[in-house]
């Protein structure tokens, strides 16, 4: 169901900001997008099923998933190489989960995060 008058207000809306404005927010929104994927596939290992759910999302988006915006299109966005950040993003992902295991230590024989 639409809204006709709520469209019209959000068209006057838009049509009432400046150009640099809508881009400005547009940057953002995509640089946003790139840095929560960065830190949700960078967090330590966490067995709950909304971490393991967000984790394969952010890792379907780098692998070119379809999305309201693609990874591409963000690192465009904000004048980005998409292969080069998707290699970082992954390879601080890498080093990240290393960490967390060399972190481990044994207490009682069962490996406990410190």
């Amino acid at each position: 169901m639409s809204n006709p008058s709520l469209e019209k207000l959000i068209d006057w809306e838009i049509d009432a900001c400046a150009r640099e404005e809508i881009e400005y927010a547009w940057r953002s929104l995509c640089a946003t997008m790139l840095m929560r994927t960065a830190s949700c596939l960078s967090r330590s290992a966490n067995r709950r099923k909304s971490d393991v759910l967000q984790k394969k999302t952010a890792t379907n988006w780098l692998e070119g998933g379809v999305g309201l915006i693609t990874f591409e299109l963000a690192c465009d966005s904000v004048d980005m190489n998409s292969d080069e950040l998707r290699s970082q993003i992954f390879s601080h992902a890498r080093q990240a989960k290393n960490e967390a295991i060399n972190k481990s230590r044994v207490v009682f024989g069962k490996p406990q995060v410190a």
